[in-house]
């Protein structure tokens, strides 16, 4: 084990060594009255729902709480734990600094390739050549530069994409991008702003040609309404989501869903049916969601653009809308409903549950707005992070050639192409 040790040249491994021994090694106390209360602390060494970096600092407390007291450790233990003290110039606290390699940063799509190599949908979403195409459409410079860094756009878009799918901590990220954790925390927000700016009226802006051209208005309807649909001109359906958020350590009361039950965002979305989501807000947790209609003036968007000489389109949404001319919602609950009504309800619920699959991909696909711990209102973006998911969610739609939504419809998704220019 000594030989081992001295080949390790870095803290953070002799610490993930340590770690791994305390997991597998019992140690023995030959003083009877502090039995249980190190076998206490050593179960909360063994706690597998603490992090790892709260369970190595326990056992180096441990080790240094009963050094030269009459305890028997592993040898493995004893030699990692001296190789660690002889560490004089590094850092004893794993999490908050971790070492780099260098010349390991992803600078091209090569790099990229050959690090993930098969993985890269599963870590990035998209595979290499797509993530080329896109690029290349998108625009991103070839350097990008951050507050006083200056990276190249394929690694500032990486280590975005990285971060959005997998909710990574960025510190867990330092060894595959060989950048600092708060290098990469600046790279990845920065890059997170810089695309909100450069493509937000693709997911929050009502006038695009999507929801105002009147041919493609049309095809939508008719495919729609080909799909089963007992309400002719049904083109789109609107609901609104919660995105959770840490509990903030002020104003909590203006955030929190008492229907959730959660600290929360709120998002007004309306599904084409194209595949196409389109999200407006942020609100507040507290804001129901005909509120939010009225307050982004959804009434009179819809009459504005979707009413046409000798055709007029239509939105359908929950009861939680309030009615109109070109909002539809389903027949109130209650005694004595008709039974006709009920089977139209439950004939609408069959589409109208589209919208509820375009907010369970963004956020199954982007895992990062399930990651309560980064969703931090009052310290990061988190309502710019939910727009460029929908952003992205349109993007992987449209290179993929459909989703949930087009492939249950049976429509025709735009090209990526037509998105971007949309």
């Amino acid at each position: 084990m000594a030989g081992e040790v001295a080949r390790t040249p870095h803290l953070r491994n002799l610490l993930v060594q340590l770690y791994q021994e305390s997991t597998v090694n019992e140690y023995v106390s030959v003083v009877e009255e502090r039995r249980a209360r190190d076998a206490y602390f050593m179960n909360l060494v063994s706690d597998e729902t603490r992090d790892e970096g709260d369970r190595i600092q326990l056992l180096i407390q441990l080790c240094q709480r009963t050094e030269g007291e009459a305890y028997i450790f592993s040898a493995n233990l004893v030699n990692l734990y001296n190789a660690i003290l002889a560490c004089e110039d590094e850092v004893l606290h794993p999490y908050r600094e971790m070492p780099r390699f260098g010349g390991r940063r992803l600078q091209t799509w090569d790099a990229v390739a050959a690090r993930f190599g098969g993985q890269t949908n599963r870590y990035l979403r998209f595979s290499v050549d797509q993530l080329r195409y896109i690029g290349s459409l998108l625009q991103v410079p070839e350097q990008i530069r951050f507050e006083t860094y200056l990276v190249t756009g394929v690694e500032a878009l990486s280590i975005h994409l990285y971060r959005l799918a997998t909710g990574a901590r960025c510190l867990d990220m330092v060894e595959i991008f060989d950048l600092r954790a708060s290098v990469i925390s600046i790279v990845f927000n920065g890059m997170t702003v810089f695309l909100f700016g450069q493509f937000k009226d693709l997911v929050m802006s009502f006038t695009n040609s999507f929801t105002t051209d009147f041919n493609r208005l049309a095809a939508m309807a008719d495919t729609v309404e080909g799909a089963g649909c007992v309400l002719p001109n049904v083109v789109g359906w609107v609901d609104g989501t919660a995105i959770q958020v840490c509990r903030p350590v002020r104003d909590q009361r203006s955030i929190y869903c008492g229907n959730h039950r959660i600290h929360c965002i709120k998002s007004l979305g309306l599904q084409l049916a194209n595949g196409v989501l389109l999200a407006f807000g942020p609100f507040l947790g507290t804001q129901p969601d005909s509120v939010q209609a009225r307050e982004m003036g959804l009434p009179g968007l819809l009459a504005q653009h979707w009413v046409f000489p000798g055709r007029t389109f239509i939105l359908y949404a929950d009861g939680g809308f309030a009615i109109g001319p070109q909002l539809i919602t389903p027949y109130r609950r209650g005694a004595g409903r008709d039974p006709a009504e009920q089977r139209w309800n439950q004939r609408m619920a069959a589409t109208r549950i589209t919208v509820e699959w375009g907010f369970g991909t963004v956020k199954e696909v982007w895992q990062l707005l399930k990651t309560e711990r980064a969703m931090k209102s009052l310290g990061s973006p988190v309502a710019i992070y939910w727009f460029v998911a929908v952003f992205w969610a349109n993007v992987r739609m449209c290179i993929n050639r459909g989703n949930v939504v087009t492939e249950f419809l049976g429509t025709e998704p735009p090209t990526l192409e037509e998105y971007l220019t949309m």
